[in-house]
């Protein structure tokens, strides 16, 4: 035990870690109403819906929405796609 070495950091340059960028858009809601207009709300933007609205333990309602495209990588230069404005 006196022995070991301490833990090293984690090195800043991995790849899981700066590659992808994994987006997540949640909803809460007091019902399940609520959370299903706020779950709609996130469609009309171009999401889809990655969780259904659910109750969960501590009497909250709750539903998930994901991206329908990857976002940019490192290879695309990470800046996305060009919208006019």
């Amino acid at each position: 035990m006196w022995g070991t070495p301490p833990i090293p950091a984690p090195t800043t340059t991995r790849a899981g870690h700066t590659a992808v960028m994994a987006l997540r858009f949640t909803v809460q809601g007091d019902d399940e109403r609520e959370c299903a207009e706020g779950l709609a709300l996130l469609q009309s933007l171009g999401l889809r819906p990655a969780m259904l609205p659910r109750l969960l333990t501590d009497n909250r309602w709750m539903a998930r929405a994901v991206p329908t495209t990857k976002a940019p990588t490192v290879t695309d230069d990470g800046r996305g796609p060009v919208v006019a404005g």
